[in-house]
């Protein structure tokens, strides 16, 4: 990793710590093991103690976690590339919020005309939320009717 990553927007110090206090921990396990002139004489392990190594950090419960923007500039710069049958389940997935697993999921009667406008009605598994409604824009219905 390059200094200059940590000063990105995207940058994460602590993973940076942990990867180079690994290599240098190898490189102090290697120079011992075949015993080095320069090798020093403490065990490796009491070099480096475990509170060095920072932790990792747990996500809140009910903290949201989405694709970062610059992945979704890329899929979709990229999305012509993909197999003709997963560029509709990208979409899919991408106007609804829905998760992959539950795009796969979706039924041949998921899509639903109520009043004039389309709704796809589906239920999601992880949360179980059953007949859950997503208000949906006439492209994208007409995507998933010729899909169905």
């Amino acid at each position: 990793m390059d200094p200059i990553q940590l000063t990105r927007r995207n940058s994460n110090p602590e993973s940076y710590i942990k990867y180079n206090l690994s290599a240098v921990s190898k490189f102090l396990d290697v120079i011992q093991r075949y015993e080095y002139d320069i090798a020093p004489k403490t065990n490796t392990r009491q070099l480096l103690f475990p509170e060095d190594r920072p932790k990792r950090k747990k996500k809140p419960y009910d903290q949201i976690d989405y694709i970062p923007e610059y992945v979704l500039e890329q899929l979709f710069a990229n999305l012509n590339y993909l197999h003709p049958e997963v560029q509709p389940l990208v979409w899919i997935a991408f106007k609804t919020g829905l998760r992959i697993s539950d795009v796969l999921g979706l039924t041949q009667d998921c899509l639903v005309r109520i009043n004039g406008k389309y709704y796809i009605e589906t239920d999601i598994e992880k949360t179980y939320v059953k007949g859950h409604r997503i208000p949906i824009d006439d492209e994208l219905a007409n995507m998933v009717a010729a899909l169905i």
